[in-house]
């Protein structure tokens, strides 16, 4: 059997950016005076850039972020994730495209910067302090994008002289959370495909037009069967130990619950039904596979 270290990598995301705010010691003390309250009940936090100037900077960072998650397996805590050697060259062609788009809106902001200082000069008028900003010079050491990719640890690359005991033990250890890692990466996999599956059977349930008025009860988005075809077309990249079972549910969503448009399902009752009928047979299918867990709504 192929192990995890063969076919997959480590992938970590980080992303930085200046969050344009700054604890204000003076105002947060006068308040606290002014209320005849103790030195730390509070604080206030001055928005020294108007929101909407880093609106795009951060919806862009947002985006990036999904897509690492979407597209990779757990790992760590610390944002480093497991990244199919499959998935590799799409997981990075996204990527670069994020980070040109983050590397954009962030030179943007840069050029704009003395404007959006002005502007905060005149809306915070006695809260200004000039030195609450960042010289224009090191503004762009505020915003960071990288990507970084490492092997999957192997007992093998243990070299520290402890003890014979001492090194099997750690060398055991490690296999230990390659085996772990590897399983939960195929229960992230399972435990999606149910959230789905259960999200689409839970809306085509709910759905109902009033049959007087013909307004519209529970309704659902396009996106329904788009995420589930999205998903559809990513397992086989993300499934790293080649789950047989796993490929043909993928076979089975494709076949079935991908088939038919949004409108489709809208618009004919019958075909609406049979649709989170065949859903629900699906999650019968999944027991043992994936916990149950309530779809999002």
């Amino acid at each position: 059997m192929t192990r995890l270290t063969d076919r997959a990598m480590l992938a970590g995301l980080t992303i930085t950016q200046w969050s344009a705010r700054k604890h204000d010691k003076r105002v947060s003390d006068q308040v606290a005076r002014d209320h005849d309250a103790g030195a730390n009940a509070g604080r206030y936090n001055k928005t020294l850039i108007a929101g909407e100037a880093l609106k795009e900077i951060g919806s862009i960072a947002g985006e990036a972020r999904g897509h690492h998650y979407t597209n990779t397996l757990p790992w760590a805590d610390n944002g480093t994730r497991i990244l199919p050697a499959a998935n590799y060259w799409d997981y990075t062609r996204e990527q670069r495209a994020f980070k040109e788009r983050f590397q954009g809106a962030a030179a943007r902001f840069r050029e704009s910067y003395p404007h959006y200082v002005a502007e905060a000069r005149t809306r915070l008028n006695t809260l200004f302090r000039a030195d609450d900003y960042p010289d224009p010079a090191d503004l762009a050491t505020r915003f960071h994008y990288e990507n970084a990719f490492t092997p999957l640890p192997t007992a093998d690359d243990f070299r520290v002289s402890l003890g014979e005991v001492e090194e099997a033990r750690i060398r055991a250890d490690i296999e230990q959370r390659l085996g772990d890692a590897t399983q939960a990466a195929m229960r992230d996999l399972w435990d999606r495909v149910y959230d789905a599956v259960s999200h689409m059977r839970d809306r085509l349930d709910r759905y109902e037009v009033h049959p007087v008025s013909g307004k519209v009860q529970h309704p659902f988005r396009d996106t329904l069967v788009g995420n589930l075809r999205d998903l559809a077309e990513l397992l086989p990249r993300l499934n790293v130990t080649g789950d047989a079972a796993l490929d043909a549910m993928r076979h089975r969503l494709a076949e079935s619950l991908c088939v038919h448009d949004a409108q489709d399902l809208r618009d004919d009752d019958a075909l609406r039904e049979q649709t989170a009928r065949t859903a629900g047979d699906i999650l019968a299918d999944m027991a043992g596979y994936a916990a149950p867990a309530a779809a999002a709504e």
